[in-house]
C-alpha cells in the first residue's frame, strides 16, 4: 500500500536492447525498493547500460539516465509530488 502523503507518484519504464544477432525475447526481473519511499529508492536487476526513464503522474519525464551497474540508487526527493 502506497501512502500518497509520504511518496510522490512516479512511474518507471525499463527498456533493454541487447544486440546478439538472434531475435529472441529476454525475461528481465527488476526490483524497485523500498516501497513506500521518501523519494530515494534502488533499482536492481536491469542490465548495465539499460535506459532508465521516470515519469510523474502528468506524463512529464522527471529522470533519465542509464544503469551504470546492476544496482542503481535514484534520488527523486527534490521533485514535486505528483
Amino acid at each position: 500500500m502506497i501512502e500518497a502523503a509520504r511518496m510522490p507518484a512516479f512511474f518507471a519504464a525499463f527498456k533493454a536492447t541487447v544486440a546478439t544477432g538472434i531475435h529472441e525475447a529476454e525475461n528481465i526481473s527488476v526490483s524497485v525498493y523500498p516501497n513506500p519511499t521518501s523519494g530515494k529508492f534502488n533499482l536492481y536487476g536491469a542490465p548495465v547500460s539499460a535506459q532508465i526513464e521516470i515519469f510523474n503522474s502528468f506524463g512529464d519525464k522527471v529522470f533519465s539516465d542509464h544503469m551504470h551497474s546492476r544496482t542503481e540508487q535514484i534520488d527523486l526527493s527534490n521533485e514535486s509530488r505528483g
